[in-house]
């Protein structure tokens, strides 16, 4: 898990993307175990999960307090704009975007 400030993300590693997939679920549990202990509220609608990854594959399903999260093939984590395949292209056009 990595975390700054009001943002976090779970990362999880795997031989293919059903091993990675499963760590993430498992991930996800404990996390909402620990949440629902101290309280805490997570705001599902602001979550996606990213695989990583050239090859093309079938999405598991992720949830977080009994809800989907929904997969996307990119996500903005510390002001990057990451994609599944880490090419840099959107974060590249943003920033160029942000400065011209």
């Amino acid at each position: 898990m990595a975390t700054f400030a009001n943002e976090t993300a779970i990362i999880t590693v795997g031989d293919n993307s059903e091993e990675a997939s499963r760590k993430l679920q498992q991930a996800s549990n404990n996390i909402n175990n620990w949440t629902q202990a101290w309280k805490i509220r997570i705001n599902e609608s602001k979550s996606v999960h990213v695989l990583f990854t050239y090859k093309q594959t079938v999405q598991a399903p992720i949830t977080l307090n009994n809800t989907i999260i929904p997969y996307s093939n990119n996500s903005k984590y510390l002001r990057m704009n990451l994609d599944a395949k880490l090419c840099w292209k959107e974060h590249i056009k943003k920033n160029l975007q942000r400065v011209t």
